[in-house]
């Protein structure tokens, strides 16, 4: 039986997602956020921070500020819509 390269495409991003989630969760225990909210966190500070980790070659930290950014510039409320009301709420509060 051969793997397909649908099969490692879905399973590298699975793990790599995986390691994004557990990053994200350390750094909110840390007290970090905010990414969402313009007044606390500029689309110019995501993209120095993305910048700032090109060159440590932190690949998990530049992919989570390129999903931070990607999000902040949907228009407004994209991404509450795509989680609908009571499950962005209960998640972010």
């Amino acid at each position: 039986m051969s793997i397909t390269e649908q099969e490692i495409d879905k399973t590298a991003l699975a793990l790599f997602e995986a390691e994004m989630g557990a990053k994200l969760k350390a750094k909110r225990e840390e007290g970090r956020g905010g990414w969402r909210d313009p007044d606390q966190c500029s689309i110019a500070h995501l993209e120095n921070l993305l910048i700032a980790h090109v060159p440590k070659r932190d690949w998990i930290d530049v992919a989570n500020f390129c999903m931070m950014l990607w999000n902040r510039e949907k228009e407004p409320g994209w991404l509450k819509d795509q989680m609908g009301d009571e499950l962005f709420y209960l998640q972010n509060s």
